[in-house]
């Protein structure tokens, strides 16, 4: 009897070693994916001038009176006070006010700004956005200091200039902050 109990206490300790290996196995595989690991696919090189996804502090975010401003941790601003009413996602030749715009990235919505890109360049990115629309709104943002700003709720990353890898930058941003808000609704 004695053999016996120990003969199925070293068939539980090897499927336990078992299962400890494919558990290990498993999660050195996520390890190893890193952002890849989520259905956004690989994140893109960071073009020189870039900063990586940045998360600063969420603000308290309640409706404030037309015409009121809010004070805002971040250009442009990624989270705060706003107005009751948003903007129509799309593309605008003018820019957003900082209160409508926050209401957007509320609701799981993206925004894509520049300053001082060139008409060819603009038009590469709206064309791109045109292909995939659902939550992206793309404006000028005259009053920034970087030339390109994405921004999502509790989300920002800005690029100094224009590089070739800005398309792809964009494209991972919006797959990966589209819909992550407090209010994501259709």
């Amino acid at each position: 009897m004695t053999s016996t109990g120990s003969l199925s206490g070293r068939s539980r300790r090897g499927r336990n070693l078992r299962l400890a290996a494919l558990v290990a196995a498993l999660g050195a595989l996520v390890a190893a994916c890193g952002d890849s690991g989520t259905s956004a696919g690989p994140a893109p090189s960071l073009p020189t001038g870039c900063t990586p996804i940045q998360s600063p502090k969420v603000l308290p975010a309640n409706h404030i009176p037309a015409g009121q401003t809010a004070t805002y941790n971040t250009t442009p601003p990624s989270s705060g006070n706003h107005y009751a009413q948003w903007a129509q996602v799309g593309g605008s030749t003018e820019p957003i006010k900082n209160e409508t715009q926050v209401h957007n990235l509320e609701h799981g919505h993206v925004m894509i700004q520049y300053r001082g890109i060139t008409t060819g360049q603009i038009n590469e990115l709206g064309d791109l956005i045109r292909k995939d629309p659902k939550k992206v709104l793309f404006a000028p943002y005259p009053d920034m200091e970087p030339a390109l700003a994405f921004t999502s709720w509790g989300k920002i990353q800005t690029c100094d200039a224009w590089s070739d890898s800005i398309p792809a930058l964009m494209q991972y941003f919006i797959r990966v902050n589209r819909d992550n808000a407090p209010e994501s609704i259709d």
